[in-house]
């Protein structure tokens, strides 16, 4: 028979498995000052592993440290375009310029309504100039392909024949159109003579 010793209590057998075992010794552990990490799988049976075994920078129980640098700078969506946001597959939509209707005149000599004028900063050709003469609602017009000279697109030889024509006040209006740019000037008045 086994002895006793007599400042000993006698206590039944309790065994403890899985997760409660690791909380216990690791409870154990940090109480015990100097005493060893529960090994990473938990097993009774693998041999403790202390501080002195394992290599610098790395934690008792041998899973190795890892930092994470934290930035501070929140992540932010990108918004939603507005609905007249010009997309990079649109073509280049023309953008305004100031046109000048420089004269606009009766010419007796030819019979017709004669103007011409011009539109700045901008210098291209290949663009088009439209006088539109407005009288009572109706509208008669004349074309000409705007030339390009240094330091503006010209609108010349346009000309409305006194046939298309009433006599009386007309409003003149020079318009311009090109692929990159569009513009009007201010509206005119004009005298076709009876």
């Amino acid at each position: 028979m086994t002895s006793v010793r007599p400042w000993a209590k006698v206590r039944p057998a309790v065994r403890v498995t899985g997760a409660g075992a690791i909380l216990a010794v690791g409870l154990l552990s940090a109480c015990s000052p100097g005493a060893s990490q529960p090994s990473s799988a938990g097993t009774s049976g693998s041999a403790p592993s202390t501080a002195a075994d394992t290599a610098p920078g790395t934690p008792a129980g041998g899973a190795e440290s890892t930092t994470a640098a934290v930035t501070g700078s929140p992540v932010v969506a990108p918004s939603p375009l507005p609905s007249d946001a010009t997309v990079a597959t649109d073509s280049p939509r023309p953008q305004s310029t100031d046109v000048v209707l420089s004269f606009v005149g009766w010419n007796t000599k030819d019979s017709a309504v004669e103007a011409g004028g011009y539109l700045s900063p901008v210098v291209e050709t290949g663009g088009t100039c439209t006088l539109a003469l407005t009288k009572d609602g109706q509208t008669v017009t004349a074309t000409s392909p705007a030339q390009a000279d240094a330091s503006t697109t010209s609108c010349g030889n346009l000309a409305v024949p006194r046939a298309k024509l009433r006599p009386g006040s007309w409003t003149a209006v020079l318009r311009y159109a090109s692929k990159t740019t569009t513009g009007s000037s201010d509206p005119s008045p004009v005298v076709v003579p009876q």
